[in-house]
């Protein structure tokens, strides 16, 4: 089931997954063609029924753990 937490009428939380292909550089590493997963969330405000702000986190350090595993450039 998702994991989200609605607030009412404004504000959204979002928990993320973000994966991929390491297919070009990132953060000055090499590509290394393999798979990668790390967490992040997101928080969403509506204003007047429109979205008016939104900030995403994402686990960086489990990124970067990952990217050194590769060729830096």
């Amino acid at each position: 089931p998702p994991r989200s937490t609605l607030f009412p009428y404004t504000t959204l939380f979002r928990s993320l997954t973000y994966t991929g292909t390491h297919r070009g550089p990132v953060m000055g590493f090499a590509p290394t063609g393999r798979r990668f997963t790390y967490s992040g969330a997101a928080f969403f405000t509506a204003t007047g029924g429109l979205l008016s702000d939104a900030w995403v986190l994402g686990d960086l350090d489990t990124l970067r753990s990952f990217l050194a595993d590769g060729v830096r450039d």
